[in-house]
């Protein structure tokens, strides 16, 4: 097998269950800094054309999570809503489906909401999208 589908990954919030009706979700998208400790004592003097900067690993970012889907109003809606607008930090949880009806991988990651909007066009259905910013070490099984 080259690859899976996509289709039954699900994003849970502890305490409430599955996010309901979700079209989309994306990430974390996990990065790294580097911190610069080039000096005049690098092994390659700064004399010398061959000279590299030379880099250290700094803090690392979680990233975020993005997520989109048909509005309901359910109560998974709504703790996504009241986690932002009361600066909750809560553990989510993403599973990707092996296509056999297991999981093949699994992230559990804490997070405080930073997006959440309803989206009504009339020649459209009703929609929503989120952010959520991973806060802390996410850990991929």
């Amino acid at each position: 097998m080259a690859g899976y589908s996509a289709f039954a990954t699900v994003l849970t919030k502890v305490g409430v269950g599955a996010i309901a009706e979700l079209t989309s979700i994306g990430g974390p998208g996990i990065s790294g800094e580097t911190i610069d400790v080039t000096s005049h004592d690098s092994a390659a003097a700064a004399a010398n054309a061959a000279a590299f900067r030379e880099f250290v690993a700094g803090v690392k970012d979680g990233g975020s999570v993005s997520i989109e889907g048909n509005f309901t109003a359910d109560a998974s809606h709504l703790a996504l809503f009241n986690d932002l607008a009361a600066g909750t930090r809560d553990n989510y949880t993403i599973e990707y489906p092996d296509g056999a009806g297991g999981v093949l991988a699994t992230w559990d990651i804490d997070c405080i909401g930073t997006g959440f909007e309803i989206t009504g066009a009339f020649d459209d259905k009703l929609s929503f999208s989120g952010s959520l910013k991973v806060s802390g070490v996410p850990t991929l099984t």
